[in-house]
C-alpha cells in the first residue's frame, strides 16, 4: 500500500501498460455495471413522481420543439436547468417518443462512465485491487444503482461533479496542465446547467477549504483562474440569461423561495443524522465491514495532503446538508464516488490483511451482492413494485383505445398518470360549471369524493393505483358515453 493514492506517481488516469489480468478485472467491473444499469431498463413504467416530472418535461420539449424553456403539463417548468431534459430529448428523438428505455438510457450510460472513471482514477493513483473495490462499491450502491436506472437529475449531477473533481485532482497533484484545469471547469459549468450553482458546494468549496488549510498555491491558482471561471459561467449562466430575457426575473422568485429557502429552513426538520443512516444502508455490507475494522481507518486515512481533499469533498457537503431542514437520500449522491474511494482504501487493507479463507469470503460476498442486485432488477423488482404501475398500464391502454379528447382531473393528478394519457390533464373546475367544459371529455378522479354531473358515465376503476389501497376512477362525457352504451348493447 505504499503507492496508495500517491497522486504524483502517474501522469494520467490510465497506466500506459496494463497486464492481461488488470485488463480482465477492469472489463469484468464495467460488465457488471453495464449489466446492472441496462438490464430490463425500459420494462417497467415510470416508478416515481420525480421521474414522471422529468419525463413530462422531456416529452413536451420533443413535441413542441422548444428546447429553451421546459414545460410540464402545459405550464412553464424551470425549477431545474435543462441539461438533463436535453439529453432525454436527444435520446427520445433517436429511439422514439414515450419510451421509458430512451428516457432512462442517458443515466444508465452516465452511470457506466462514472464507474469506469472512478476505476481508472484510483488505479492510476493506487493499484488495481483498490480501483476494483472502489468501482464495485459504487456500482453496488443502492442509491447509485437506482438513480442509474431512472430518469432522475441526480445521477447526471453526480457524474459531472465527480469528473470535475477528478480533473481538479489531476491538476492539483499532477503536472498542473492547463487542459485539466479547463476541463474541470467545463464539467463544473455543465453542473450549473444540470442543477444550478449547487455544484459549488461539492467542488469549489472543498477545494477552497483545502487551499486554506494547506496554504496551497496550486489550489489558489486553480480557484482564481479567470479562464476557467469564464468557461463555467458561459456554460452555466447562459441558459438563465436567455430565460430571464424572455420571461423576466420574477419566474425564479418562487423557485428560490420553495426549492432553496424552504429546504434549508422549515418548521419540521428531518433529523440531522438522517444522511448518516442512508450512507450506512446504501453502502451495505461495506459499511458493516468498515465498522468491524474501524481501527484500520486511521492508517488508511492518515491525512496526507493528497487524501485530505477526498475527505473534504465528502465531509463538507455532508455537514452542510445535515444542517438543512429537508433531507433526501439522493441529495448526497454526488459525494458517493469520493466516499467509495475512502471505503476502498480501508477495505483494501482489510483484504490484504485477511488470510486465505478471509479473502475467499470477501470475494464470495462481492459475487453474492452482484447476484442479488441483478436478481432484484431481473425478477423481483417487477413483482415487488407491481402495485405502483399496474393501473398506469391499464390507463395507457384505455387512452390508446379511446378517441383523442380533452382530459380533466380531480384533484391534482399524479404526473405518472398524466404522462400515460398524453401529457396534458387540466384541473377539474370547482365549483362545477357545465358551460366551462366542452361537450366531450374524459375525467380522472383520484380517491377523493366528487359530486359528478349526472351526464358523465363510468368507464373504469383502476386499483391498485400507485399505492396498494389507492384507486383511480375514469369517467367519460358526451359521445364517448354513447359509444360505450352501444358497445355494451352489442355485447349483450
Amino acid at each position: 500500500m505504499t503507492r496508495l493514492l500517491s497522486f504524483r506517481a502517474l501522469p494520467g488516469f490510465v497506466q500506459r501498460h496494463w497486464s492481461d489480468n488488470e485488463t480482465r478485472i477492469f472489463v469484468a467491473v464495467i460488465a457488471i455495471a453495464a449489466l446492472l444499469f441496462l438490464l430490463k431498463l425500459g420494462d417497467l413504467p415510470l416508478l416515481s413522481y420525480n421521474e414522471a416530472r422529468r419525463a413530462l418535461a422531456i416529452e413536451q420539449m420533443v413535441n413542441s420543439g422548444n428546447w429553451l424553456i421546459p414545460y410540464r403539463n402545459g405550464e412553464i417548468y424551470i425549477t431545474k436547468p435543462p441539461l438533463f431534459y436535453w439529453l432525454g430529448a436527444i435520446s427520445e428523438t433517436v429511439f422514439g417518443r414515450q419510451n421509458e428505455w430512451a428516457l432512462r438510457l442517458p443515466n444508465a450510460l452516465l452511470g457506466i462512465g462514472l464507474v469506469a472513471s472512478v476505476f481508472l482514477f484510483v488505479k492510476s493513483r493506487s493499484d488495481t485491487g483498490t480501483a476494483a473495490i472502489a468501482a464495485l462499491l459504487l456500482t453496488l450502491n443502492a442509491s447509485i444503482a437506482e438513480l442509474a436506472r431512472q430518469a432522475e437529475i441526480e445521477l447526471l449531477l453526480t457524474a459531472l461533479i465527480t469528473w470535475s473533481l477528478l480533473l481538479a485532482f489531476r491538476y492539483l497533484f499532477g503536472a498542473q496542465r492547463r487542459r485539466d484545469l479547463l476541463l474541470s471547469y467545463t464539467f463544473l459549468g455543465l453542473g450549473f446547467l444540470a442543477k444550478g450553482p449547487l455544484c459549488l458546494l461539492f467542488v469549489t468549496l472543498p477545494i477552497a477549504v483545502f487551499a486554506l488549510l494547506n496554504r496551497d498555491n496550486v489550489a489558489w491558482r486553480y480557484l482564481r483562474h479567470g479562464g476557467g471561471w469564464a468557461i463555467a459561467l458561459l456554460l452555466g449562466a447562459s441558459w438563465y440569461v436567455a430565460v430571464i430575457e424572455q420571461l423576466g426575473w420574477t419566474q425564479f422568485n418562487a423557485i428560490i423561495s420553495h426549492d432553496i429557502v424552504d429546504k434549508i429552513v422549515r418548521p419540521q426538520a428531518d433529523p440531522w443524522y438522517a444522511y448518516l443512516l442512508w450512507i450506512v444502508s446504501d453502502f451495505l455490507p461495506a459499511s458493516v465491514l468498515l465498522a468491524i475494522h474501524f481501527r484500520r481507518v486511521k492508517p488508511a486515512l492518515n491525512m496526507l495532503r493528497e487524501r485530505l481533499l477526498i475527505v473534504l469533498a465528502v465531509l463538507i457537503p455532508l455537514l452542510l446538508y445535515s444542517l438543512f431542514a429537508a433531507k433526501n437520500s439522493k441529495y448526497l449522491a454526488p459525494i458517493y464516488p469520493m466516499l467509495a474511494i475512502v471505503f476502498a482504501l480501508v477495505l483494501r487493507q482489510v483484504y490484504l490483511a485477511a488470510g486465505q479463507r478471509g479473502k475467499k469470503r470477501l470475494l464470495a460476498l462481492t459475487v453474492l451482492m452482484s447476484v442479488l442486485y441483478l436478481s432484484y432488477y431481473a425478477v423481483a423488482q417487477a413483482s415487488i413494485l407491481r402495485y405502483r404501475y399496474t393501473a398506469l398500464l391499464e390507463l395507457k391502454q384505455w387512452h390508446q383505445r379511446l378517441p383523442a379528447l380533452p382530459i380533466y382531473g380531480h384533484p391534482a393528478i399524479d404526473e405518472r398518470a398524466i404522462y400515460y394519457v398524453g401529457g396534458r390533464v387540466a384541473q377539474w373546475p370547482e365549483p362545477y360549471v357545465a358551460s366551462a367544459l366542452p361537450t366531450d371529455y374524459l375525467l380522472l378522479v383520484d380517491q377523493r369524493p366528487l359530486a359528478l354531473p349526472q351526464s358523465v358515465c363510468p368507464l373504469a376503476v383502476l386499483q391498485p393505483y400507485l399505492k396498494k389501497t389507492r384507486q383511480l376512477a375514469l369517467y367519460g362525457h358526451g359521445k364517448i358515453c354513447a359509444s360505450i352504451i352501444a358497445t355494451q348493447g352489442r355485447e349483450k
